[in-house]
């Protein structure tokens, strides 16, 4: 019996439209993978023959329902976290390849703002120590700033 060679996945596209950064059960992730066109000896591997694609997370699976014919994938339903992602391929005598490459994927919808610039602030400070006139709070700024002044 041939064993099937070894192939890619790759995340194609993510639309990762989350409910809310607690809920990552609506999130689509979308997988492309190239098929494989060989067994492991070589002997070409025609579309006839593959049954079926798995996709894993981890060691679990999330489904065996991928059509032979598919190299692209839509899912939801993982929870947020990060997530290791394989595809197998299944052929008609039954035999499953090997895991594809591990797809390592951290799922959250926890975007950060980007942090604001603070130049107003340091203006005003500059401001006070040439008025000669600050509080303690801003004896080491502007002991600092006359010695760039100088």
């Amino acid at each position: 019996m041939n064993s099937l060679r070894r192939w890619m996945l790759v995340v194609a596209a993510l639309a990762c439209s989350a409910a809310s950064a607690q809920d990552c059960s609506t999130t689509v992730v979308s997988f492309t993978w190239t098929a494989p066109v060989a067994y492991e000896n070589d002997d070409p591997l025609p579309l006839s023959d593959i049954t079926n694609y798995t996709l894993y997370d981890g060691s679990g699976i999330v489904t065996s329902a991928i059509p032979p014919a598919a190299t692209t994938w839509p899912q939801d339903g993982f929870a947020c976290g990060s997530h290791d992602f394989t595809v197998t391929v299944t052929v008609a005598s039954g035999e499953e390849s090997a895991m594809s490459n591990v797809l390592v994927f951290p799922l959250d919808d926890t975007r950060k703002p980007r942090a604001p610039t603070l130049l107003d602030v340091v203006m005003a400070a500059v401001l006070v120590c040439d008025s000669g006139e600050w509080t303690a709070e801003f004896d080491t700024f502007c002991a600092y700033y006359a010695a760039l002044k100088d």
